[in-house]
Formats: structure tokens, sequence, C-alpha cells
């Protein structure tokens, strides 16, 4: 997951700003996960949500409440309400993957392209995708 447009908000705001969308949207995504699903931030902006036992379908629908909630959220930064957007990539893992490669996007997209689907800002894009 991804958040959109972040380094606009840090270069507008401030690092303290950043820092605070930071913690409202890992709140937003902890509150959307079961105590057995795992989510951690990867780096910047970036953030991994492992939800165990769940097909890519289903994970769609929790995909795209996650974006519904987060874009819900309101943020005011020096007396200016700002907007934030998410995007999800998802994946389905499957028993021979590698955890090495696991996240890896390259490796994703080659080998996996009937299981990957990438929910954008404001809308739903998906390929291949059980119906």
């Amino acid at each position: 997951m991804d958040l959109d447009n972040f380094k606009i908000i840090n270069d507008s705001y401030g690092h303290r700003a950043g820092d605070r969308v930071l913690q409202g949207i890992a709140a937003c995504f902890m509150a959307a996960v079961r105590g057995n699903d795992f989510v951690a931030r990867i780096g910047g902006e970036e953030f991994v949500m492992l939800l165990n036992g769940i097909k890519i379908a289903q994970a769609m629908l929790i995909a795209n409440q996650i974006r519904s909630a987060v874009e819900a959220l309101r943020f005011h930064f020096r007396g200016t309400p700002v907007r934030v957007t998410v995007s999800c990539g998802l994946a389905e893992l499957q028993e021979h993957d590698a955890a090495d490669t696991a996240f890896d996007a390259r490796t994703r997209r080659s080998t996996a392209p009937s299981t990957a689907a990438r929910i954008m800002r404001g809308g739903l894009s998906a390929t291949g995708l059980p119906s």
C-alpha cells in the first residue's frame, strides 16, 4: 500500500504533519485487519499487509474498504484541509513462492499476473480476477 502524493504533504506542511498522517493511516490499516493478519511500514509511505487465508477477490474488497476509510480521514494543517488517498497493490501468494522474493514487484508481475490487482486513487482496477 502506498500513500499517494505523500511527498507533497511533507514538502508543504513539514515532516511533523507527514508523521501525523502516517500515524493516522497506520491506525486505519490496523483497524481493518484481524488478529492473525500483519501490517508493517516497509519504508517511506509504503506499507505491507498480509491477510492470512484470504483469497484475492476478498482481499480486493478489503483493500477497497481501506481505500475508502483512508479517503474519509480528515487531516488539517495550517488551517487547510488535506485529502489523503492510498493505492493498494494486491497479490495472492502461492505455496511455491519464495520468502525472499514474495514482495518483489517484478517477480509478482511476471509469475502471478492472473492473481494481481491494483486499486488506485479514487478507483478500482483489476486484471484476471475471479468474478
